[in-house]
């Protein structure tokens, strides 16, 4: 089979998948394992544990839950509206005010969880 004809497939399992209402994730995922069975064999599946191990090796991803849960953190004890409230008046005349205290906001998580941790080396 040609590989644009297995593109296409794809690219119709991929509608399919989503307007039934199932996640993308799950679809892609899903597809792309019934695909490399008919097309590559059982074998697919080890590729699989290989790739899921080089993904949780990944060190860059560990910030990930740390920003969630300093967002969920800050929400709930309410320091997230009182920030948002003083930089609204800080900012209150600029165009984009609230654009502007998004960013500052998400910069202060980001450095607060250690979202960035500098140019590799």
């Amino acid at each position: 089979m040609s590989p644009e004809l297995i593109v296409l497939l794809m690219l119709l399992g991929l509608f399919v998948g989503v307007f039934f209402g199932y996640p993308t994730a799950f679809v892609l995922g899903g597809l792309a394992m019934i695909f490399g069975v008919i097309f590559s064999g059982f074998e697919v599946f080890g590729f699989f544990v290989v790739r899921l191990e080089g993904v949780m090796k990944n060190y860059t991803l560990l910030a990930v839950p740390l920003f969630l849960f300093m967002g969920v953190f800050i929400e709930k004890s309410g320091v997230a509206e009182k920030l948002f409230s003083s930089l609204y008046l800080l900012l209150g005349g600029l165009k984009g005010s609230l654009g502007i205290s998004t960013i500052a906001i998400c910069v202060l998580f980001a450095a607060a969880t250690g979202g960035w941790s500098g140019p590799r080396r």
